[in-house]
C-alpha cells in the first residue's frame, strides 16, 4: 500500500502506511524474537520508508532508516541464512546507502538460492551500472527480462 501511495506523489501517506507496517512488524517481534519473516520485513518497510524520506529530502533520516533496515535483515540473515529475500533486501538497502559493489555479493546470493529471482537480476544490474560494469548489468537485465517482461516497470 505504502509502494502505490509513494507511486502517486503522495509521501505522507506512504510514511504513514511504512510507520504502521513497521510498527505491526515490531509487535510480531516482540511475540517470537526468531521470527526471521518479521525482521526481513521490518527492514524491507523501513528501507522503504527511508526512500521516502529521501524522496521529499530529508537524507539524514533516510540514512538512519536505511542503517536500521541493515541491522533487521542482518537479524533475519542469521535467524535463516536461506532466504533470498532478505539477501535481496540487504543489497538493496546497500545501493541507497551507496555502496553498489557489496550490493553484488547479496544479489549473488540471493540468486544462487534462488536461481529464477527476477528482482534480484534485475537490482543486481543496477549495482553493476552504477559500477561502470555496462556489459555485465546489460547480461543481468536480459536474464531479468527472460524471467519476466515486465520486471523494472
Amino acid at each position: 500500500m505504502g509502494q502505490c501511495e509513494s507511486e502517486e506523489g503522495h509521501e505522507l501517506e506512504a510514511q504513514r502506511l511504512y510507520q504502521a507496517a513497521i510498527d505491526d512488524y515490531t509487535q510480531a517481534i516482540q511475540l517470537d524474537i526468531e521470527y526471521a519473516y518479521a525482521h526481513n520485513n521490518r527492514g524491507k518497510a523501513k528501507y522503504l520508508l527511508g526512500k521516502s524520506e529521501a524522496a521529499t529530502g530529508n537524507k539524514d533520516e533516510a540514512e538512519k532508516l536505511y542503517e536500521a533496515a541493515i541491522t533487521d535483515v542482518d537479524i533475519s540473515i542469521q535467524l535463516d541464512s536461506d532466504n533470498a529475500y532478505a539477501y535481496r533486501n540487504r543489497g538493496a538497502i546497500k545501493i541507497a546507502l551507496g555502496n553498489p559493489q557489496d550490493a553484488i555479493a547479496d544479489f549473488d546470493k540471493a540468486i544462487e538460492i534462488k536461481p529464477e529471482y527476477t528482482n534480484a537480476y534485475h537490482e543486481r544490474a543496477q549495482a553493476k551500472e552504477a559500477l561502470g560494469q555496462t556489459e555485465a548489468a546489460k547480461a543481468d537485465f536480459q536474464k531479468a527480462k527472460e524471467l519476466d517482461l515486465n520486471v523494472g516497470r
